[in-house]
């Protein structure tokens, strides 16, 4: 029940951070995407366009996409993560080493997983047509109508180069933190004195 549970809390936390961000994250794509256009003046400027133009919702635009593919990410991170441990735990030490491989493989998972999302959520962040990506499903289907499969993974390399050391180093301090990493080399120590006695 416990990792069920864990889940739950991790997918809630996720998306209350989420929502409260959101804004930003919205501005940051604007402002990256505007080119040499120069739309905007800063960010308090962009935020006062935007509410203008399209409302306090165009500070959300593709909020749900988002909040959907926290629980899948979690959930793939974490039960990735732990299988992984287990699998490798006769083989490999559970040494800080060992479980930032472990946790980047785990966040690559995760984000394979849920990239789509990600792109429908950009895609619908930047748009300026006032009401043509109104939905998760429409964008989605328009990127899919245009580019195929491959256009949900567009900027994959890049956002996986991102995700693998944040999720490797997030993984790695909690586990710290938990006494689940042996910093001291305590296992390897002990089976060399377990050898070197018989």
């Amino acid at each position: 029940m416990e990792p069920v549970y864990r889940m739950f809390a991790g997918g809630v936390a996720g998306a209350t951070a989420m929502v409260l961000t959101y804004p930003l994250d919205v501005v940051k794509s604007r402002l990256a995407v505007e080119g040499g256009r120069a739309q905007y003046r800063g960010v308090a400027h962009c935020v006062k366009s935007v509410i203008k133009a399209e409302g306090v919702r165009g500070l959300y635009r593709g909020v749900i996409p988002s909040v959907i593919a926290i629980a899948p990410f979690l959930a793939v991170q974490q039960s990735c993560f732990d299988f992984l441990k287990h699998a490798t735990s006769h083989r490999l030490d559970a040494t800080i080493p060992t479980f930032v491989v472990l946790g980047a493989t785990a966040g690559l998972a995760a984000q394979t997983v849920v990239h789509p999302f990600d792109v429908v959520r950009r895609r619908m962040q930047v748009d300026t047509s006032h009401g043509k990506l109104r939905s998760g499903w429409r964008t989605a289907q328009r990127v899919l109508a245009r580019h195929g499969v491959a256009g949900l993974y567009r900027g994959y390399v890049a956002t996986a180069l991102k995700i693998m050391p944040a999720v490797a180093i997030s993984l790695v301090v909690r586990d710290s933190l938990l006494g689940r990493v042996d910093v001291t080399h305590r296992a390897r120590r002990s089976r060399a004195q377990a050898a070197a006695r018989r």
